[in-house]
């Protein structure tokens, strides 16, 4: 928690384009997790008994 007096300094997140102000695009996550395959466990495991 911060106290009342201190000063919090807000930026925008380094990895990103800023848009405008404090606004980033992160759409390059979107496009690029729409290329990773779903996990698809084993068959034949019932429920907790397969691990990522």
């Amino acid at each position: 928690m911060f106290e009342r007096d201190e000063t919090i300094t807000v930026t925008p997140l380094r990895a990103f384009p800023v848009v405008r102000d404090l606004v980033t695009d992160v759409g390059f996550n979107y496009t690029e997790a729409r290329q990773v395959p779903a996990v698809v466990p084993p068959e034949g495991l019932g429920p907790g008994e397969y691990r990522m």
